[in-house]
C-alpha cells in the first residue's frame, strides 16, 4: 500500500490506465456486495427467522437514503483533490484532504442525529409488512451506529481514488468484508442471533474501514495528501467547493433512494414472497450497479486530474475510453449473470423456506429484462464521471432528477397501474426506460462541456502562437 502504486493520468497512454484504476474499485465494490450478500444468506440459511430476509430487504432503500447522500459528498471531495492534484498544488491539496475528513466527521454527526427518529415512520410509510416490521427497526437502529464509520471511510477512499490509488481501498475493503462474514457466522450461528448479529458485524467493519483508510492517510507523510491531527482545520474556501460539487451529488443519490422507496412501495403491494424476491434480486443488481460506478469513478478521477493540467485532449479521450468499456463490461458480465439468474437466486433462500419456488421465480422474472439492458447503466455511469470531473454538478443532478427519478417515478404512479403493466416484471422495466432517458440527457451535457473544452483549446493554441511571435522579436532585440 506504498504511495507508488497511484495512477497519474495525465501523462502516459490512457486506455489501459483507466482499466488499472477501474479494476480495484470494481473488485471492491463487488466484495462488498458479496459481504453484504453474505449477510443474507446466513440469516437466511442460519438464523432459523423466517422474516429475516425479507426485513433486511424491507430496509435497504431507508438505509440506502443516508448512506448514499454521504457517499456523494464524498466523491465531491474526490473531484476537488484530483484537480488541486493534477494541477499540483500542494498546499491546496493538503488543506482539501483535511477540510474533507472535517465535513465527512460533521455530516455523519448530523446524519445520525437525522436517521434514527425517522427510522419507523419510514418504514411505516413504505407500507412495511407487519411480520418484517420489528426485525426490520432493529436492524436499522443497529445500522444507523454506523453512519459516522461510513461517511469517513467513504472520504477518505475518495481522497486515495482521486490521486489515483484505487488499490488501497481494495485492501481495506477486502480485510474489512472479511471480519464481516466472519462476525455474521459468529453471531448469528454461535450466539443465536438473527438480523441485529448481522447489523452488529456490518457496523464493526465500517468502522474498521474507517480507521484503516486514515491510518493509510496518515502514512503517506512525504506526499502532499498525507493526514495529520495536526493540520485538521476548515478551509472555507475550498468547504464551500467541495460543497457545491458534493452536495448536488449526494442529492442526486438521495434521489436515487426516495425514488427506490416509491418502487419499494410498489413492491409492497405484492405477496411477501414477492419482497423477498426484490431483496434477492437487489443483490444482483447492486453487484452490476458497483461495476458500473467504478468506470464512473475511473472516468471522473482522470477527468478531474486533466483538467487541473489543463489537458482538454486527454479529457475528451478519457470520455471516449470510459464509455465504450463501460458499456462492454457491463454487457458482457449482465447477460453472463442473466443466464445463471435461478441459480444465483437459490444461494440466497433456504429450500426448506415456505414459497421457495414462488421466490425463485419471482426473482427471474424481475431480473430477466433489467439484466438484458443493463449496459445503458454503465454509459450513463460512464458519461456521468466525465461531467462530473470537469465540476459540473448541478446540471447533472437536474438531469439525473428528470432522467432517472421523475421517470420511475411516473413509470410506477402512471405506467404500473395499468393492466398491461400490472406485474413484477412490468414493474421492473422502470430501470432500462429510467437509464435511457438519464443517458441521452446526459449526452447533451456532455456535448455542451465539449464546447467548453473547445474554447479551451482555440485559448492554448493562440496562446502558444502569441508566444511563438514574441520570440524572434525578443530575439531580434537581443
Amino acid at each position: 500500500m506504498k504511495a507508488k502504486q497511484k495512477i497519474s493520468f495525465t501523462e502516459g497512454p490512457l486506455f489501459w490506465k483507466l482499466i488499472l484504476f477501474a479494476l480495484p474499485i470494481m473488485a471492491t465494490g463487488i466484495l462488498q456486495m458479496l459481504y453484504n450478500a453474505a449477510d443474507k444468506i446466513v440469516v437466511g440459511q442460519f438464523s432459523g427467522d423466517p422474516t429475516a430476509l425479507g426485513a433486511i430487504g424491507s430496509t435497504t432503500f431507508i438505509s440506502g437514503l443516508i448512506i448514499n447522500f454521504m457517499a456523494g459528498l464524498g466523491s465531491g471531495a474526490g473531484v476537488v483533490v484530483s484537480q488541486l492534484f493534477g494541477a499540483r498544488r500542494e498546499d491546496e491539496t493538503s488543506r482539501a484532504v483535511h477540510t474533507s475528513l472535517l465535513m465527512a466527521l460533521g455530516i455523519g454527526l448530523v446524519m445520525s442525529a437525522i436517521a434514527f427518529p425517522t427510522a419507523g415512520p419510514l418504514l411505516r410509510l413504505l407500507g412495511t409488512k407487519a411480520e418484517f416490521m420489528d426485525s426490520a427497526l432493529l436492524y436499522l437502529y443497529i445500522i444507523y451506529g454506523g453512519i459516522i464509520g461510513t461517511s469517513l471511510y467513504n472520504t477518505a477512499s475518495a481522497i486515495l481514488r482521486a490521486v489515483g490509488d484505487s488499490k488501497t481501498p481494495l485492501i481495506i475493503g477486502s480485510i474489512a468484508g472479511i471480519m464481516n462474514v466472519v462476525l455474521n457466522l459468529v453471531f448469528v450461528i454461535l450466539c443465536g442471533m438473527s438480523v441485529d448479529g448481522v447489523a452488529l458485524a456490518t457496523i464493526i467493519s465500517q468502522y474498521f474501514s474507517a480507521v484503516a483508510a486514515i491510518a493509510m492517510l496518515a502514512r503517506r507523510k512525504t506526499e502532499c495528501y498525507a493526514f495529520s491531527f495536526t493540520k485538521l482545520r476548515l478551509d472555507k474556501k475550498l468547504l464551500r467547493r467541495i460543497i457545491r460539487i458534493g452536495i448536488p451529488t449526494g442529492l442526486q443519490s438521495t434521489c436515487f433512494s426516495i425514488t427506490n422507496m416509491i418502487t419499494t412501495s410498489a413492491i409492497n403491494t405484492f405477496p411477501p414472497a414477492y419482497v423477498t424476491a426484490h431483496s434477492v434480486a437487489g443483490n444482483i443488481d447492486g453487484m452490476l450497479d458497483v461495476i458500473a460506478g467504478s468506470f464512473m469513478q475511473s472516468s471522473m478521477t482522470a477527468t478531474g486530474q486533466n483538467l487541473g493540467a489543463m489537458q482538454p485532449k486527454r479529457i475528451r479521450k478519457v470520455f471516449y475510453y470510459s464509455l465504450i468499456q463501460a458499456m462492454s463490461v457491463m454487457m458482457i458480465v449482465a447477460w453472463t449473470l442473466r443466464a445463471f439468474r435461478a441459480e444465483l437466486a437459490s444461494l440466497f433462500v433456504d429450500v426448506s423456506t415456505p414459497e421457495y419456488d414462488t421466490i425463485i421465480s419471482a426473482t427471474v422474472e424481475w431480473t430477466g429484462t433489467m439484466l438484458l439492458l443493463y449496459f445503458l447503466q454503465g454509459a450513463m455511469n460512464a458519461v456521468l464521471g466525465s461531467v462530473r470531473g470537469l465540476g459540473y454538478s448541478l446540471a447533472p443532478l437536474i438531469l439525473n432528477i428528470i432522467g432517472t427519478c421523475l421517470t420511475r417515478a411516473a413509470w410506477v404512479y402512471l405506467v404500473f397501474p395499468l393492466d398491461a403493466f400490472h406485474t413484477f416484471s412490468g414493474l421492473a422495466l422502470l430501470y432500462p426506460v429510467s437509464w435511457t432517458a438519464a443517458a441521452v440527457l446526459l449526452a447533451i451535457l456532455a456535448i455542451v462541456a465539449f464546447n467548453k473544452l473547445s474554447k479551451m483549446e482555440r485559448a492554448q493554441a493562440e496562446k502558444a502562437n502569441s508566444d511563438e511571435q514574441k520570440e524572434p522579436v525578443a530575439q531580434k532585440e537581443t
